[in-house]
């Protein structure tokens, strides 16, 4: 699992693959791909590259060998063109990781298979090899669906997320595919040597442990107008878990702990935070009762700071009333 975090971070993006022998699976990949002239993926403003398009169109078509074609274009880009230098956006990745869940539930990991080439290729396929190992080393038992908090539609996971002070309702739904909670036990050794030294004192059923990929998310324009843009962390939607989507009346205030760390590896924030206390959340009835998150505070502009829009990792420890959350975002 460690090697799974570290790594994940460092996805290169497909625009293409290595061109396949026109033979087997990757014949069939390849004459499929020649064809396929992408699918829009929903709640997206930004399209994925296609062969990421690509696919989400097997795992969603329930195509013929479609965990054994995911296994394999994920592994080596086998069929679909060439693997580019780019960096993933943020929901390149988590759609490429949601592929691998699938194939994995399918046991199809075995179509991995390297080939050779450009260094880079390698280099891409030494990650690809490391994350399918990491995966099969869990067991599944260790995962556990965090599930969905009702405000904004449904839009976020009952885990501490990050967004602008207004999000678009309904918007960005599908833009968390993966958000696992961790069985605390299983998962203390794998964490950073900093990190499990900061929560040695928590018990086990006192703190969750969370996984959230996510990309980075637009302010809606509300009548014409827009807030500041800055990127907050909201951890509302685990510290009210049950709000519901619309209430008349409906207040709730919290007063958290919240701390930022960096990762050992890997493009991260620009330093660690130390635990701050930022002046109080709240959950209350908005607009025709609809519930939001508040308050506009708890920017992480300053940790990001040059590194915007760039793929990158942190954690966050989140303490209120004997809870505690760790989340890797």
């Amino acid at each position: 699992m460690l090697k799974l975090l570290r790594r994940f971070f460092v996805f290169t993006c497909f625009l293409g693959g290595i061109h396949a022998q026109s033979m087997g699976l990757e014949g069939e990949i390849t004459r499929e791909y020649a064809t396929f002239r992408g699918r829009q993926i929903p709640n997206l403003s930004n399209q994925p590259c296609l062969a990421v398009q690509f696919i989400y169109h097997l795992q969603e078509s329930r195509a013929a060998r479609a965990a054994e074609k995911i296994a394999l274009i994920i592994g080596s880009g086998a069929g679909v063109g060439g693997i580019s230098d780019r960096a993933a956006t943020p929901a390149e990745r988590a759609l490429m990781v949601r592929g691998l869940n699938f194939a994995v539930r399918n046991n199809a990991v075995n179509s991995l298979k390297l080939n050779g080439g450009a260094e880079h290729v390698r280099k891409h396929q030494t990650v690809v090899a490391q994350i399918i190992e990491s995966y099969q080393r869990i067991q599944p038992s260790w995962l556990i669906d965090s599930g969905i908090n009702n405000m904004y539609y449904g839009a976020f996971p009952k885990t501490p997320v990050l967004h602008p002070y207004n999000p678009s309702p309904g918007a960005n739904r599908g833009m968390f595919p993966l958000t696992p909670k961790l069985k605390t036990g299983l998962s203390r050794p794998l964490l950073p040597v900093a990190l499990q030294q900061q929560i040695a004192g928590i018990n086990d059923k006192d703190l969750d442990i969370f996984f959230v990929p996510q990309p980075y998310i637009k302010e809606n324009d509300i009548n014409g107008e827009l807030f500041d843009g800055a990127l907050l962390f909201r951890p509302q939607y685990w510290l009210d878990p049950d709000a519901p989507l619309q209430a008349s009346g409906y207040n709730k205030g919290f007063d958290p702990h919240i701390s930022f760390w960096q990762t050992p590896t890997g493009i991260t924030i620009n330093r660690d935070s130390g635990v701050f206390h930022d002046g109080g959340f709240s959950t209350h009835s908005g607009d025709e009762n609809m519930l939001v998150s508040s308050e506009a505070n708890c920017s992480i502009e300053d940790l990001i700071a040059g590194k915007r829009e760039k793929s990158l990792a942190f954690w966050s420890l989140t303490s209120y009333a004997g809870r505690n959350a760790l989340t890797l975002h």
